[in-house]
């Protein structure tokens, strides 16, 4: 609920265009790379659907990989930058709300309950069903 009420006061500028950007190329993405390519390919989708354009970014870790701008990586970021917190928060609101939706198209993995998370009860609607269209191959391999 705080997460949700965050969501609704920061559906504005750039906090919001980077968090659900990034979180729709997690998404959208999800059989197409790795995650941490998937990752680089959805930061830069991030910057580059950003208006006005940023000059610097702000990115939640240690991660190698290189911004077409300049770019702060903080560790721990989500705790220690409000920006990045508020990054955080709306992606992980979207992505939340993503997984509601998919729970209506697949309510035999309980999506809407675990959001996609690796819980026991996911794991075992998978070894009942199988995986649905929109689990990752990285993810199914956790199960083997």
């Amino acid at each position: 609920q705080a997460a949700e009420a965050a969501y609704q006061n920061g559906r504005s500028g750039n906090f919001f265009t980077s968090g659900v950007a990034y979180a729709k190329g997690l998404l959208l993405g999800h059989t197409v790379a790795p995650v941490l390519k998937l990752d680089q390919a959805s930061a830069e989708r991030a910057i580059a659907d950003m208006d006005p354009a940023p000059v610097l970014a702000l990115v939640d870790g240690n991660d190698k990989n290189e911004l077409d701008i300049p770019a702060i990586k903080v560790v721990k970021g989500d705790s220690l930058c409000a920006s990045i917190a508020a990054a955080s928060v709306l992606a992980k609101v979207t992505r939340d709300r993503y997984m509601d939706d998919m729970d209506t198209l697949y309510p035999e993995y309980g999506f809407a309950k675990h959001k996609g998370y690796g819980t026991a009860a996911h794991y075992a609607a998978l070894r009942e069903y199988g995986p649905s269209p929109i689990h990752r191959p990285t993810y199914l391999r956790k199960m083997h």
